[in-house]
């Protein structure tokens, strides 16, 4: 998402450290303590970042290291059972995956995969008005119409408003469809 807006107006942070146009580094969180996260938001808003993209883990949620945070752009991919060894519980574990989706204003914009075993889930755990969803159906605002998995690339077919458009991803996997 950074690569699409733009190193030079929006910031990251997460699993791959922390980067814009003006520098980068590592983090020993995917999402690091309050304090260095508004540290971090300083720094990118000097560099003339006008946004970020951060990557928001279950676990900041369960050390709430999140709570004053609010945000204008959910997305999930998916729920899986990772990280039992932190929440104890598979419940407690999607609690902190629908903070995302509590904090997100309600002016805001949730996008969820709706084939997700868990999308009735996260979609009650929304605070956002807009809530737009992606997956095979057709009644998906963003319609996954046909994917091929080939040994160097992944060739995608979506379909948005009528409109099919093709993606040549190096990205392989079927969840990186998604």
């Amino acid at each position: 998402i950074q690569y699409l807006l733009g190193d030079d107006t929006c910031g990251y942070i997460g699993t791959n450290g922390l980067r814009c146009k003006a520098f980068s580094g590592d983090t020993n969180n995917t999402t690091p303590d309050s304090d260095k996260l508004f540290n971090y938001f300083y720094n990118f808003k000097e560099a003339g970042c006008k946004k970020v993209v951060m990557e928001v883990s279950s676990e900041a949620y369960f050390r709430k290291r999140l709570e004053t945070i609010d945000y204008d752009i959910s997305v999930i991919t998916n729920v899986t059972s990772e990280h039992l060894n932190i929440h104890k519980t598979f419940e407690n574990y999607l609690d902190c995956k629908c903070g995302l989706f509590r904090h997100t204003k309600k002016e805001g914009i949730s996008i969820l995969n709706k084939d997700d075993k868990y999308y009735d889930d996260i979609l009650k755990a929304c605070n956002a008005k807009n809530v737009y969803t992606y997956g095979m159906d057709k009644d998906n605002t963003i319609q996954i119409v046909s994917f091929k998995s080939l040994p160097d690339h992944t060739e995608i077919v979506y379909n948005y408003e009528g409109t099919n458009i093709e993606i040549y991803s190096p990205l392989l996997g079927d969840f990186n469809v998604y």
